[in-house]
């Protein structure tokens, strides 16, 4: 899970590490976590039996990556759209490597609906969509494409994720001017939002898992529930105190590839 600031850099990173995918004896290895500040990468590499901290200088507003994959890519994209310029410089911090930093550049050649990424003279060709997520790709006679991440990744033996009990101010939530926009594009009707069906755990139970494995929200203080929905075609989870304090809403389409992280209401003031 990446989380985004409001210049679309990546600020924190929770990866989860499997081995022998594919096999009967497939196994949840390692986790690590990683914060970006404005010159440093603090991460903790976690196993069953040991953790580890580690801490290493970073350019400012540079991006955390790993590897030239897809969901990495997109948020090079992202990052060069918001910053308004159709030829885009951003430093990188390599995951997983002692330090490595490096330069990405982002070049957007016919308007809105292609983007070329460079990481260390390897180009990568994209087709993006209006926002900015990545429908297609080529990478010399590679072709980058989206796959269902259930359909690498088994399900974690840890216990049975449940569906919960969708709350009213969650239900109320649907209807902040925030989601709009994403529920314009997904051609979400207000007649969609209005009859939005909570998710349960007789017939919505794989999707609530996949729901809940992808983004789990963290605080430092009591644990943030998440109500579950389907609105229209996409699934949506709400995770907040009520409708009128800081909340956020994840809208996952409808075959769960693709996920808009939205900030809803306004945080209380202290």
């Amino acid at each position: 899970m990446a989380l985004l600031d409001q210049r679309a850099l990546i600020r924190k990173l929770d990866l989860d590490v499997w081995r022998a995918i594919g096999t009967p004896g497939q196994v949840h290895a390692q986790s690590a976590s990683f914060v970006v500040t404005d010159d440093s990468v603090l991460g903790e590499v976690r196993a069953a039996d040991r953790r580890q901290p580690q801490r290493f200088p970073s350019p400012t507003g540079a991006m955390i990556v790993q590897g030239n994959y897809l969901g990495f890519l997109e948020q090079l994209v992202l990052r060069a759209r918001a910053l308004g310029v159709t030829d885009a410089s951003i430093p990188l911090f390599f995951f997983g490597t002692p330090g490595d930093t490096g330069l990405a550049t982002v070049r957007f050649p016919h308007g809105s609906d292609s983007a070329i990424v460079t990481i260390r003279d390897r180009s990568t060709e994209l087709r993006v969509n209006d926002l900015g997520r990545i429908l297609s790709g080529k990478n010399g006679s590679s072709v980058v494409s989206r796959v269902k991440f259930r359909a690498i990744f088994p399900t974690d033996s840890a216990p049975a994720i449940r569906c919960g009990t969708a709350n009213r101010a969650a239900r109320q939530s649907l209807s902040q001017p925030a989601l709009a926009a994403v529920f314009a594009y997904y051609k979400v009707a207000a007649a969609d939002v209005a009859a939005a069906r909570a998710l349960n755990d007789e017939t919505d139970i794989n999707a609530c898992r996949d729901m809940l494995t992808l983004f789990q929200i963290r605080t430092e203080g009591p644990a943030i529930g998440q109500s579950l929905f389907k609105v229209g075609n996409l699934y949506v989870a709400i995770a907040g105190i009520d409708a009128t304090q800081a909340g956020v809403a994840i809208v996952y389409d409808d075959n769960l590839e693709v996920a808009h992280i939205v900030s809803l209401g306004t945080p209380k003031a202290h």
